[in-house]
């Protein structure tokens, strides 16, 4: 009979100097598996940065459930808080301002 997963935690290891994100390491829990020992999710996720050569010791952790991350956004971590960052809006152009453009490059080729 297959285990079901019971848990996932996310384990974020970021620089408290600008909020960004350098891991976010997710753990899933089996149901039966033995409990993790206090701290054993972050100290995976600080030895995953360790096997990159990337080992920080300033770097702080926070643990969050791994229902509340979405794949393809970008997050930062504020005031000790995982916030997803918003896109940057992009400046819709109208045919218009297309046309435009068209025309004022066709001028400049025939100077």
């Amino acid at each position: 009979m297959p285990q079901t997963e019971t848990a996932q935690r996310t384990c974020v290891l970021y620089d408290t100097a600008d909020g960004s994100i350098v891991l976010m390491h997710t753990v899933v829990r089996l149901r039966g598996a033995p409990p993790a020992a206090p701290g054993a999710d972050e100290a995976d996720a600080r030895s995953i940065l360790a096997r990159r050569n990337q080992d920080r010791k300033e770097l702080r952790a926070i643990h969050v459930n791994a229902d509340d991350v979405q794949p393809g956004l970008r997050y930062r971590v504020s005031r000790g808080k995982l916030t997803a960052e918003k896109p940057p809006l992009r400046a819709a152009r109208s045919h218009s301002t297309k046309a435009v453009s068209r025309v004022r490059r066709r001028e400049k080729r025939r100077r």
